[in-house]
């Protein structure tokens, strides 16, 4: 097991250690595979070879097997810029973005994808401290390795500095993120290492100044006492990994090692849990579980050893939190409450039902956009012309090298019109189209009818929140939860024959039909296993699209398109197939 201590391991010891053991041992991760993840390290990866443009005398490691003894040679000159430096203790490593060496001065920069407004890091000292206290965690990091570095070379002044995306920037650069490009590397150990490579003009990227470089040496070494103490306490851990005993509670909800491997038969959960993690209904899938348990009373249950929310006292839940946890833990049923029917009394047809799709680049791909500026790219909509009419689907998706949001706008009044009713799931669409205001490209005209469609939206999560239950979703009432539950019972033979139509219809082994979103296609492209079956992979998917579309015949290009155009059609389906439920369900009194 390995016991070197780097920088992330910090964050993960400060949730749990037990974890931290885990990721030495190597145990599968669930952020392995997280989609958003490798969507934010894609980003990190571009980030990244933007800064390095910044400074054309740096250097990498030329093998990762010897990069150790390459960053001792090359600190000894008088001046020199390392990039992916390693430095290591006999207990420490770090591995540092940007560090330039001139005489005995240091300057270390930590290079991140999160954006930064540099108005607000530049104001009065009250604005710097409230910036810089939602990044205090970059701050660690620099913390970290200027203890690392400064234990190797004591004798050196190191100063700390974070390079990211400056929010207020405008990129003047049409295409811009096109112009880089992910690359893999193998060295002669056969490690692989993803890395990324700018193609375009390199003073034109330079002189848009969109990476914005900041001191905060002073912040840095407030932490250093207080970083090196919790180091040392791990490293004391990491010796006597056995004296570690698990420590279960309200925090393993969100476990990240609770998958197995072929190397590990058993997961992470399952070891710290023993024969109750596989407890049903489990403690931790009651909802509302962090209000529950605010004063630790669900944590002292469970070192007591109970594993079941029946275990929790009804009088901890009754009456609260809409009575949801209580339903959760006391019913066996869906339920329908009263004024459900009264609440949609007042809609009209057509019926909308909308979903967007949306990304937020790090670097902005079109000219005139700002770092994390969304591009909208999708949108689907099933439209119901009248009580009981069969729905008609259309959609759109961003195709070209254009600048997409104006086109998705003038395209999504084509589809609403001026009458009917906007169904929505959440306020994620009309925060969308608020957006959509202050941009320049959008006319009067079109922004005065954004400001009528506000009117004619109905969120249905805050209909599922006042109104519907069901005893699967735990609480929550997120579409990617409610339509599985809701599908529990089938109330309308509509639905069966809306799935069968967009082909995501099929039972196990108990006659019960599956989750839709497990039977979309799979793609097996790089970046994407599996299936498009959430925002995140909706997201890197349409990456690869842009990145294919000069070859619109392409097997890549094709089945993009296609896996984006199916998910956000059944994401709008999924909102029709539990409005037709819901119109099928009696309502009930609140039971008591």
């Amino acid at each position: 097991m390995s016991v070197l201590l780097n920088k992330s391991d910090f964050k993960l010891a400060r949730s749990c250690y037990r974890k931290l053991i885990y990721r030495k041992q190597g145990f599968p991760s669930t952020n392995d595979r997280n989609r958003f993840l490798a969507l934010l390290a894609d980003s990190g990866l571009v980030v990244q070879a933007l800064a390095r443009l910044y400074f054309p005398q740096g250097i990498l490691p030329p093998d990762s097997t010897t990069a150790l003894n390459w960053t001792q040679q090359a600190i000894q000159l008088e001046t020199v810029t390392l990039f992916e430096a390693p430095f290591e203790t006999a207990s420490r490593h770090i591995r540092a973005d940007i560090l330039i060496k001139k005489g005995n001065n240091i300057q270390l920069i930590e290079v991140k994808s999160r954006g930064v407004d540099v108005e607000e890091i530049n104001g009065n000292p009250h604005r710097r401290r409230r910036a810089l206290s939602k990044i205090k965690d970059l701050l660690e990091d620099l913390a970290y390795q200027k203890l690392v570095i400064q234990a190797c070379h004591p004798d050196f002044e190191i100063s700390c500095h974070l390079m990211m995306p400056d929010k207020n920037r405008v990129n003047p650069i049409d295409r811009l993120a096109d112009r880089f490009r992910i690359k893999s590397n193998t060295d002669n150990q056969y490690h692989t290492f993803i890395d990324a490579e700018y193609f375009g003009n390199v003073d034109e990227v330079l002189s848009a100044n969109l990476l914005t470089q900041i001191d905060v040496t002073f912040e840095v070494d407030a932490l250093l006492d207080e970083l090196d103490s919790e180091a040392y306490k791990l490293e004391i851990l990491l010796q006597n990994p056995e004296k570690i005993e698990p420590e279960i509670g309200c925090h393993c909800r969100d476990c990240e090692f609770s998958v197995r491997s072929e190397n590990q038969p058993l997961s992470g959960f399952e070891l710290c849990w023993k024969a109750g993690a596989h407890t049903e209904p489990h403690i931790l899938s009651l909802g509302q579980l962090g209000n529950v348990n605010l004063h630790g009373e669900v944590d002292e249950l469970i070192a007591q050893g109970e594993s079941s929310i029946h275990a929790i006292p009804e009088m901890w839940l009754k009456g609260k939190w809409g009575n949801r946890p209580w339903l959760q833990l006391t019913q066996q049923r869906d339920f329908m409450f009263e004024g459900f029917h009264k609440s949609i009394s007042g809609l009209s047809y057509p019926m909308f039902f909308i979903d967007f799709e949306t990304t937020q680049p790090a670097i902005p791909n079109y000219q005139g956009m700002k770092p994390y500026q969304k591009v909208l790219f999708q949108w689907s909509c099933h439209r119901v012309d009248f009580p009981g009419a069969e729905p008609v689907h259309t959609a759109w998706l961003h195709d070209s090298k254009e600048k997409p949001n104006a086109e998705f706008l003038s395209s999504l009044i084509a589809q609403l019109g001026e009458k009917g009713t906007i169904m929505t799931w959440s306020a994620y669409e009309q925060g969308i189209l608020k957006g959509l205001l202050s941009e320049i490209e959008i006319t009067d005209a079109q922004k005065d009818w954004i400001r009528r469609a506000f009117h004619r939206i109905t969120d249905m999560n805050q209909l599922a929140v006042h109104y519907y239950f069901h005893p699967q979703t735990g609480g929550r009432t997120s579409i990617k939860v409610t339509l599985p539950a809701i599908l529990k019972s089938v109330r309308s033979e509509r639905t069966v024959s809306w799935l069968k139509e967009l082909d995501v219809y099929k039972l196990d082994e108990n006659q019960e039909l599956i989750n839709p979103y497990y039977l979309l296609p799979e793609l097996g492209l790089p970046g994407t296993e599996g299936s498009i079956n959430d925002g995140s992979g909706a997201m890197i998917a349409y990456q690869y699209l842009q990145l294919s579309i000069d070859n619109r015949e392409s097997e890549t290009y094709l089945q993009y398109r296609n896996a984006l155009l199916r998910y956000c059609q059944l994401d709008t389906l999924a909102m029709l197939i539990i409005y037709e439920e819901w119109l099928l369900m009696e309502e009930s009194k609140m039971p008591s």
